[in-house]
């Protein structure tokens, strides 16, 4: 679910993307995408591979999960910037940032619903 719903937000900006910044808007929201699905999907596989059986653990999960995204979407996009010239536009950190978002959200959900089902 969360690789299709990120790749349908991708399929909906693809358009806007290309009509205002060209190619290169393209390459920042693919660009974009990867940077914050990779640590999303790594946290939900971790929370399914880990049973959660109390609140404390998971408020562990949920603050090294941020710690997780943080790292290496800033990370990834501050060493992009660094090394290539094409990402120091202003417009790949607007296209990070609303990917970083969604995917926040979306992993929220995702977390909470597991949750739920574990009946913690």
């Amino acid at each position: 679910m969360l690789i299709a719903c990120t790749f349908g937000l991708w399929a909906v900006a693809f358009f806007p993307a290309r009509y205002f910044w060209g190619m290169a808007g393209v390459i920042y929201s693919l660009v974009a995408l990867a940077l914050c699905l990779v640590p999303t999907s790594l946290t939900l596989i971790w929370a399914s591979l880990r049973r959660v059986s109390s609140p404390q653990q998971h408020m562990v999960l949920v603050f090294a999960s941020t710690g997780l995204r943080m790292a290496f979407v800033l990370g990834g996009g501050l060493a992009l910037s660094a090394l290539l010239p094409l990402f120091q536009e202003a417009v790949f950190w607007g296209w990070l940032l609303v990917f970083y978002l969604f995917t926040l959200a979306l992993e929220v959900v995702l977390l909470q619903k597991t949750r739920q089902e574990q009946g913690v």
